[in-house]
């Protein structure tokens, strides 16, 4: 079990809101920027998959090859979690340092592969070009869900404990020539990406809470019983009675 004294990340750029819990799953999304003053920040965000909340976040002015070893340390912690790495190119220092580390779960696209040996790391992380605006649309859902009266809509949703991205998205808008939403003007947006990332994977994981549950058998009336009797008789084997 992972204790206090065990944890790497406390103290450090990590604010934790709860502490990994063994048998529980996690995700963490990774949006690398160049850790250059007056950039991006880069930031990875963890959600624990049974219950959505945001467990953990490390954001800030950090430059990828020191993003790469705070995401090795936090996603051991948290459980040896997936991570799910934004694969453009700051992000790929990331995932290569991951392989060179020999970090054994790291998202990738099965499509391009067909086994985890004599891979490139641009085979592996989560492509914006194809699972942004999906990964959006989910988000928007799942965050909505948590205001939800209905407990089987909050037992899907996401619950977000870090202040500045709830700020974020905020400021997640439409933008003005694309439609596309994004940061509004002087803003960021990425805490929002680590966040829609990591939710990307955790529906993935529990595709068992987001699927359509059957509708149940509908019931017989007892027309319909009379007319097809549980236990029809079979006249082949019906004898002729005999009255005295």
């Amino acid at each position: 079990m992972t204790t206090v004294k065990d944890n790497p990340i406390e103290g450090g750029r990590w604010q934790i809101f709860r502490r990994p819990a063994d048998g529980r799953n996690y995700v963490m999304g990774v949006d690398t920027a160049s850790g250059k003053l007056g950039a991006n920040e880069s930031c990875a965000t963890i959600l624990c998959v049974e219950d959505g909340r945001q467990d953990a976040i490390c954001a800030g002015v950090i430059n990828p090859e020191d993003m790469a070893r705070e995401v090795e340390k936090g996603a051991y912690y948290f459980n040896q979690c997936e991570v799910g790495i934004e694969n453009e190119k700051h992000g790929i220092v990331v995932i290569q340092y991951l392989l060179e580390r020999k970090y054994p779960n790291i998202f990738f696209h099965a499509t391009k592969m067909g086994s985890m040996t004599g891979t490139s790391a641009s085979d592996y992380g989560w492509n914006p070009a194809k699972y942004r605006s999906v990964s959006i649309d989910w988000l928007i859902t799942d965050v909505g869900n948590s205001i939800s009266p209905k407990v089987s809509e909050r037992q899907r949703a996401v619950f977000i404990f870090d202040p500045e991205t709830i700020s974020q998205l905020g400021f997640f808008i439409p933008n003005n020539k694309t439609g596309k939403l994004a940061a509004g003007h002087g803003k960021l947006d990425d805490r929002v990406s680590a966040l829609y990332i990591s939710n990307y994977l955790r529906r993935l994981k529990a595709m068992d809470l987001f699927a359509p549950k059957p509708l149940p058998p509908p019931q017989k009336t007892i027309l319909d019983m009379i007319a097809q009797p549980t236990n029809p008789v079979d006249e082949r084997n019906m004898g002729t009675r005999e009255y005295t």
